[in-house]
């Protein structure tokens, strides 16, 4: 019973994210997102690769809606989860985790700028007002 009292406040935080549209509503995304990462990091303390699905939950409901690369999250997703393995398992420690999540960050970084430069290259491109949005919800991940 103690578990499931956890797991509520993350489980309805997941259901209350899938009607969202608006920049308005993608704010509150990301208010909730913050908030369910926060229970995920509370909920699994001791153990990353819970928490490293917990928070794929969290951002799939919240963030990827919104976010244009939905294979750059997922690639971010799986990674973090390989890597929250390897610590869970005594293969890797936790500073060596820290940094291989920072560098895989840095890739995707890389690549949204990469694919922003060629989207703004193009004469058919305009900027709307989720533009920046889309940045925000970038970094978020992180």
């Amino acid at each position: 019973m103690r578990n499931i009292l956890r797991v509520l406040p993350v489980v309805t935080i997941a259901l209350a994210g899938c009607g969202y549209s608006g920049e308005a509503d993608i704010a509150q995304g990301q208010e909730l997102y913050r908030a369910a990462k926060a229970t995920c990091l509370a909920e699994y303390p001791n153990s990353l690769v819970p928490q490293s699905e917990c928070r794929a939950r969290a951002a799939d409901a919240y963030i990827r809606p919104y976010y244009r690369y939905g294979d750059l999250m997922t690639w971010a997703q799986e990674r973090r989860r390989e890597l929250a393995e390897q610590v869970d398992q005594h293969r890797m420690s936790q500073a060596a985790y820290d940094r291989a999540i920072a560098q895989s960050e840095k890739q995707v970084a890389r690549e949204e700028e990469r694919r922003n430069g060629m989207a703004h290259a193009t004469s058919s491109y305009q900027a709307t007002r989720f533009t920046p949005v889309l940045a925000t919800i970038g970094r978020l991940l992180q």
